[in-house]
């Protein structure tokens, strides 16, 4: 090759036979070309912060999140938060925060990843990106359970995030914080472990820096750490925190007095001496004008407050009380709905609880009227539950607190949501003790007398034993009870023999002669002995029954084996009667005579012991018959007078009419098929004496109570 084709090879840039051109390599005094490996890296660099800025992004989205989880991004970011290149690091990180606040399930992939070592090795290292990047992680992962908090707490993270505390970038101090307060929230155990590292004094400091997210969350963990012991809330009040939050209950700022009110509730509802501690700091009336603040959890929040400092004594509920409180609070109950009502309205129970005076002050502030209103508005259960604990406060102290109430119409709302199928548990138990213990107290009877028409046995028993209490003593409610159809009423309840509802009954009934008593009678009870079977069966139908006695036991009568115990006696419908027959065990026989035509049975009366009349209504008109065996002394003027008058001629003896004829019928009655012959059971108390029956323990107990 000539020397001008080599040249000319070399100007055209001749490629060797490896493939690369003539003096690629290099030579001699000659720089060498750029190197291909640079763009490379530079373009994997890049690669990665456009991966990890584009999960960042994507995890910001809820929908995204079981996508990336299935794809497994938390394996591909766990190696970037070790990567050369900062920013990286912290997006990665960044990413993984997001990924771990969504669910659980992922921040439990966080601590099997084995990553909370790595961020908690950078956290003291990198710079101050990082550091927020890294606890916000920390705080993802611990918001979820205790036991994820736990895991956070044995890799060591506490001391690095209370350095953090100490660190002069106020974002990294509210990352630190906020970490701590969310680790601290579980349970006691976590708490004490953030105070044992040190970080009460520092969050005392951070509340008193400028910056007002830093103080927000700064309050916040306070709170979290003192609201699950005593012994933590002391701790807190020992490094002087109550002191700098009392003096931010009146910042403009809204967040910053939620926190604030909730760190001093969470003080204050502890004990006694740390709810003086905190009245001590001067917060009334301060904090009443927090009730009328826009935001509705600090109105909240400020009742809550108010809530857990009246609980404890009466001399800090009266202290509410002289301070403006409790009107304060009935204000502020009216001005919003839903749960922010809840604390004011258990605050009011709290005061009313404790005195009579106390009670008459939640009265006078028009405390009732608002309760009953949150009790029938609330759609909520919980809330109405609370309403009615708050109204039995209220009412269970004397005659007048209970009227308070009374005439407020809640009694029937009480009952009603009692009642109620759809209540919940709570609901049904606290409106039932809220009942009792008004209708306990309360002698007011106009609003007592629609429970007679309509309360369970339970709560009837408390109102008749009211009723028992005042109309022997007040005569103008002994007649309107007549009146308004309260004694007859009182007449159709049905008692246990010698249970104390009846002894309310009689002690009710002897307020009245007894004339008027028995025109209220409006049942009766019958007894029939079947020989066949020896058993003795017992019926109490209504006065208006038209049925007669014998047709009452007609399946037993059927089911009977003897021929003269199946003639049953038809409904009074029937205008003709057949006979009936049946022996008593005392050998009187029940005759009914087909002559006698019985339309509707009315009542009976038993007279003196072994004397019973039976009532009925003959051919229109009131007519008794009567049967006697052993009598001893005779019948009271009264019943005589009525039976002279009114036994119908049918029942004559045929020998005599008139009162001869009458005397002849009580005197000496034949046993035919003339007449009827009865014996019945004793039903009036006043006469015939019979044994009081135990009263149920569990309705003493519970009365106690």
């Amino acid at each position: 090759m000539s020397q001008r084709q080599v040249l000319q090879g070399k100007a055209r840039g001749a490629r060797r036979p490896d493939g690369l051109a003539a003096g690629a390599a290099g030579a001699p005094g000659r720089p060498a070309p750029p190197c291909f490996s640079s763009a490379v890296f530079e373009q994997y660099q890049k690669a990665r912060t456009q991966f990890v800025q584009m999960v960042a992004e994507l995890a910001t989205r809820p929908q995204n999140i079981e996508t990336l989880q299935n794809a497994g991004v938390m394996s591909l970011l766990r190696p970037l938060l070790l990567d050369v290149v900062p920013t990286i690091q912290q997006t990665a990180a960044l990413a993984l925060g997001r990924l771990a606040n969504y669910n659980d399930d992922l921040a439990e992939a966080v601590v099997k990843g084995d990553i909370l070592p790595q961020l908690v090795y950078s956290l003291a290292e990198q710079n101050r990106f990082y550091k927020k990047a890294a606890a916000f992680v920390l705080r993802a992962v611990g918001k979820h359970s205790p036991q994820l908090a736990q895991a956070i707490v044995d890799c060591g993270a506490l001391d690095t995030l209370v350095i953090c505390l100490e660190d002069f970038d106020p974002g990294v101090k509210e990352a630190a914080a906020w970490a701590l307060g969310y680790i601290g929230r579980h349970n006691a155990e976590l708490s004490q472990a953030v105070v044992d590292a040190g970080a009460v004094p520092l969050l005392v400091l951070c509340i008193q820096e400028p910056e007002i997210a830093l103080k927000r969350i700064a309050a916040s963990a306070l709170s979290d750490i003192s609201k699950h012991s005593p012994e933590l809330a002391q701790t807190v009040v020992d490094a002087g925190a109550i002191a700098h939050l009392a003096q931010m209950i009146l910042n403009p700022d809204s967040k910053l007095k939620r926190q604030v009110l909730s760190a001093l509730s969470q003080i204050a509802k502890h004990s006694v001496d740390l709810a003086e501690m905190v009245v001590e700091a001067e917060i009334f009336p301060v904090v009443l004008t927090c009730l009328k603040d826009k935001d509705e959890y600090v109105k909240k929040n400020a009742s809550t407050l108010i809530r857990e400092i009246a609980k404890h004594t009466p001399e800090l509920s009266q202290l509410i009380v002289n301070a403006g409180g409790v009107a304060a609070v009935i204000d502020c109950i009216g001005s919003c709905k839903g749960n922010i009502r809840l604390p004011g309205i258990m605050m009011l129970g709290y005061v009313a609880a404790h005195s009579e005076n106390l009670a008459m002050a939640v009265i006078i502030s028009k405390g009732v009227p608002q309760l009953s209103v949150c009790l029938s508005e609330e759609p909520e259960d919980h809330i109405k539950a609370a309403a009615a604990w708050a109204l039995g406060q209220i009412g269970r102290h004397t005659p007048e607190h209970a009227r308070a109430v009374a005439v407020t119409n809640t009694l029937p709302v009480l009952l009603s949501l009692y009642m109620s199928t759809e209540s919940s548990e709570d609901l049904q138990v606290k409106s039932k003790k809220a009942i009792k213990n008004i209708l306990q107290k309360c002698t007011y009877l106009p609003a007592l007398e629609p429970f007679l028409y309509d309360a369970p046995p339970n709560i009837l028993k408390h109102v008749v034993g009211q009723f028992s209490k005042v109309l022997p003593h007040d005569s103008k409610a002994r007649r309107l009870f007549v009146t308004s159809g309260g004694l007859k009423k009182v007449q159709e309840i049905k008692a246990e023999p010698g249970s104390l509802l009846q002894e309310y009954i009689n002690s009710i009934n002897n307020c009245y002669p007894e004339e008027i008593v028995s025109k209220f009678f409006l049942e009766v009870e019958f007894i029939y002995f079947c020989e066949v079977h020896e058993c003795c069966l017992t019926k109490r139908v209504p006065m208006s029954c038209s049925v007669h006695p014998a047709g009452l036991f007609q399946k037993h009568l059927e089911s009977c084996g003897k021929t003269t115990s199946r003639k049953v006696l038809p409904s009074s419908e029937r205008k003709n009667a057949f006979c009936y027959s049946c022996h008593y065990r005392n050998g009187l026989c029940v005759r009914f005579s087909p002559q006698v035509t019985f339309y509707k049975v009315n009542a009976i009366f038993p007279l003196k012991t072994g004397v019973f009349l039976v009532v009925y209504w003959c051919q229109g008109s009131p007519a008794l018959g009567a049967a006697r065996r052993g009598l001893a002394q005779p019948w009271s003027n009264v019943w005589c007078r009525h039976l002279w008058a009114w036994v119908p001629e049918a029942l004559y003896p045929q020998d005599g009419a008139g009162s001869l004829g009458a005397r002849s019928f009580i005197g000496n009655t034949p046993c035919d098929d003339k007449f009827l012959f009865l014996q019945l059971t004793v039903l009036e108390q006043r006469l015939v004496e019979r044994p009081r029956a135990h009263v149920d323990r569990d309705e003493d107990e519970e009365d106690q109570q």
